[in-house]
């Protein structure tokens, strides 16, 4: 891959992520941010690789119901998110309980009932993936092609100045 082909992925990869960012937002996916940070782009010398968060592959596509338990990590990744948000259990006489002991095996009885519902819930996906793709692949065929017609032209040049 030449310079010139590096510099129009880079700055189409750059439109595609601002477009699937902006598509995030449009579809009122926004709720920490986390996914939209995790959206990443590498231009090497294969093509383009973006890289996000499993979740942007979740809100695009959608989700299933199913009645699986959830996995250990679900849980504990949504125990976090209720940390994050700081909530203040209260113990059996009504004051709020500590942090550690009794409290934790609560948050993760919440967190596993939360897990348990969204596994059995299931949603259509937004397809950010490919509305952002479809809005930003002409730019990028235009952009290539127009290189490509000008390395032919400049061979022809050459094939005929050889001559």
């Amino acid at each position: 891959m030449d310079k010139n082909q590096k510099r129009i992925l880079t700055k189409w990869s750059k439109l595609y992520l601002r477009k699937l960012k902006k598509n995030l937002k449009a579809d009122g996916n926004k709720a920490t941010g986390t996914t939209e940070r995790s959206l990443k782009n590498i231009v090497y010398s294969q093509g383009v690789l973006i890289q996000g968060n499993e979740s942007v592959l979740a809100i695009s596509e959608g989700k299933k119901a199913t009645a699986k338990k959830p996995s250990d990590e679900m849980v504990r990744r949504i125990d976090k998110w209720i940390m994050k948000k700081n909530p203040r259990l209260r113990d059996p006489k009504g004051r709020f309980a500590k942090r550690k002991g009794s409290t934790f095996n609560k948050r993760l009885k919440i967190a596993y009932g939360v897990a348990m519902k969204i596994n059995r819930t299931a949603w259509k996906g937004s397809k950010a993936i490919d509305r952002a793709y479809n809005a930003t692949e002409q730019m990028l065929g235009d952009e290539l092609t127009k290189d490509m017609r000008n390395k032919i032209n400049k061979a022809l040049e050459q094939f005929k100045g050889n001559k």
